[in-house]
């Protein structure tokens, strides 16, 4: 793996080694502030979100005249974190208003959350007549879908229903014009997720009751994995301080379940351990039992509801494990190729993001994991940096039946006979526009550090550019000419590696502990007494109430 220093020069204090982390990530001197303390989201411009001022206020009105007017509402979600979120978001805002209007009313805003095999990804007409059957709406608004849903939305407004549609995924394209489906109103923006979207829109009904969504919007904005600058950092910003003081039962419930500290809740915690619990119930049974869970003021029900979440997540990583597994062993037929298409009858379409993820990460290419269906192709594709695997995915659009999602993941569908034809023609075009250069592995550091730096205060000076995420990395550091005290082992199948080092040079300085999760193959080439270069995290140890500095490591390199 290649090492890649954004910064040559190595700084040997604290304000130097933030110097070099803001210029590193192209934060301007005029801008620190703004970044060191983002705003509050009430705070946030609608210009700057790129959200039409108009739709919003006219979509404001149509939902305020539905309440008043005693109509049927339907908030039609998504099932995966950010759907499900923005559903909980809007839904309790429309919920409270509906109360305040009608206090004996039955016509009060109800959620759908789509079934993943019932009723597909998004609006659908199997959907659509299935509302219309079970509430007979006046109003539908979606939430993280519908931008290219223009089938469905023109039968639901053949139907008489007028609909209000928020996403932020990107529209479909005509001569390198946006084109959007016929709704009544477009509340949309590609600067921020669903849920965030959704929680402008509570905003504009409800400014106070919004701030109590501000743990949701937290939760999607990190699980999405959109970029944590600006607007969305003051989301994540925010809504991990509303999660470390939520008074969710459901999110407490979570909490627990996945032995997470709620008042030292951060973006790792909401990223590997709550949203993954979200986002199983929709890869294998309901969405809806998740939105449940985070609208439920029961707390029974909450525990029973975190417990079937707990239950599901633990079958989904096994699936996963196994169909990834079988994914790698198709990729050697196809490994000079410079895309990864994958397929199989037998894989879980719930699964399939978590396998075309998987396998981009462990290759760098973009990867497509396909259910090969008896009447329909269901597939998932997730892309690496500087790849729009959706437009990719356009290129082929006339050999598939649906198609959406973002440049770094995206969901389409296709009969089954049209597989080769469509595998060859993106191998094609990945060809000729991804070049060998964009698939080479290798690691962004900010600079190099002297091993002094390793150690608490300048750790915990680093903490103030966290939430980390996409386009707001955690600073990843080198150090060299460090001498191996002790290697083990570690971990339940001992797939970890440990390290203890120290400054080859000066023996005065501490010695501090090195993690490599998942390194354990390194042990064969690492003893005691190597002398190493590292590139890694740091990272401290708390342990009976004393802290200690420590390095994650991403690789090592023997000198």
């Amino acid at each position: 793996m290649k090492w890649h220093k954004k910064s040559n020069k190595v700084p040997q204090n604290i304000d130097e080694l933030q110097a070099i982390v803001l210029k590193n990530r192209s934060i301007p001197k005029k801008d620190v502030d703004s970044y060191l303390n983002p705003i509050n989201p009430t705070d946030l411009k609608l210009k700057d979100l790129l959200i039409d001022k108009k739709e919003l206020t006219e979509s404001i009105k149509l939902i305020k005249k539905n309440i008043k007017d005693d109509n049927k509402i339907v908030i039609f979600g998504d099932y995966d974190v950010d759907g499900i979120s923005a559903s909980a978001i809007l839904w309790q805002v429309l919920f409270e208003l509906y109360k305040k209007e009608h206090k004996d009313g039955i016509n009060h805003p109800v959620p759908f959350i789509p079934h993943r095999e019932k009723h597909g990804y998004g609006i659908s007409l199997i959907a659509i007549d299935e509302i219309i059957e079970a509430h007979s709406p006046k109003l539908i608004i979606t939430v993280d879908n519908g931008i290219v849903a223009f089938e469905p939305i023109k039968y639901a407004r053949q139907k008489g229903i007028d609909i209000i549609l928020t996403d932020h995924h990107q529209p479909e394209k005509n001569a390198e014009k946006d084109i959007f489906p016929d709704a009544n109103h477009i509340v949309h923006t590609t600067k921020l997720c669903g849920a965030t979207v959704a929680w402008i829109i509570a905003n504009q009904l409800d400014t106070q009751f919004a701030q109590s969504l501000l743990d949701l919007a937290g939760i999607a904005t990190i699980a999405d994995q959109v970029p944590l600058l600006g607007a969305n950092r003051s989301f994540a910003t925010y809504g991990i301080r509303a999660l470390r003081k939520s008074n969710n039962i459901g999110i407490k419930q979570l909490c627990d379940l996945a032995k997470v500290n709620q008042a030292e809740i951060n973006e790792g915690s909401v990223g590997f351990k709550i949203a993954p619990r979200i986002n199983a119930m929709g890869r294998l049974e309901h969405g809806l039992d998740a939105l449940r869970l985070l609208c439920t003021k029961n707390k029974q029900q909450a525990k029973d509801l975190a417990n079937l979440l707990q239950d599901t997540n633990s079958e989904r990583q096994n699936l996963t494990k196994d169909m990834l597994s079988d994914a790698r062993s198709q990729v050697d037929a196809i490994v000079t190729e410079n895309i990864i298409i994958v397929q199989s009858q037998d894989y879980h379409e719930g699964i399939l993001g978590l396998i075309a993820g998987g396998l981009a990460e462990r290759y760098n290419k973009p990867a497509i994991a396909i259910c090969m269906g008896k009447d329909l192709a269901k597939a998932s594709a997730r892309s690496i940096q500087g790849i729009n695997i959706v437009e990719m995915l356009r290129e082929v659009r006339d050999e598939l039946t649906a198609v959406g999602g973002h440049p770094m993941a995206a969901g389409f569908s296709f009969l089954p006979e049209k597989f080769e034809s469509i595998s060859s023609r993106l191998f094609q075009i990945a060809n000729d526009q991804i070049k060998k250069s964009q698939l080479e592995k290798f690691i962004d550091i900010d600079c190099e550090i002297p091993s002094k730096l390793v150690s608490v205060e300048p750790i915990v000076s680093l903490s103030k550019f966290a939430p980390y995420g996409m386009k707001n990395e955690q600073p990843i550091f080198e150090v060299n000419n460090l001498i191996v005290l002790d290697v083990k082992h570690i971990g339940k199948d001992n797939e970890h590696l440990k390290l203890k080092v120290q400054n080859s040079e000066d023996e005065s300085e501490t010695s501090f502990d090195c993690l490599g999760w998942r390194m354990s193959e390194y042990k064969k080439e690492i003893k005691t007494g190597n002398i190493i270069s590292i590139v890694g995290n740091l990272d401290i140890n708390e342990w009976r109430d004393r802290k200690y500095p420590q390095m994650i490591l991403k690789d090592l390199e023997l000198s």
